[in-house]
């Protein structure tokens, strides 16, 4: 499914879709964190904050 289906179907409330945009991107997120900080643990902290402040609804 494309991420511009998978915003909409956010936006309307399916929590399925969260979980797939979660699958998709954390490792690439988490990897860029790690990049960044260099700390495995932040990096790991960083990622999951990010999914945190993400606003879905």
């Amino acid at each position: 499914m494309k991420d511009s289906k998978l915003i909409q179907k956010i936006h309307g409330g399916n929590k399925e879709a969260v979980g797939i945009v979660v699958e998709r991107y954390y490792e690439d997120i988490y990897r860029f964190c790690l990049y960044m900080v260099q700390i495995e643990d932040d990096a790991y902290d960083i990622a999951k904050e990010i999914y945190v402040k993400m606003d879905f609804e």
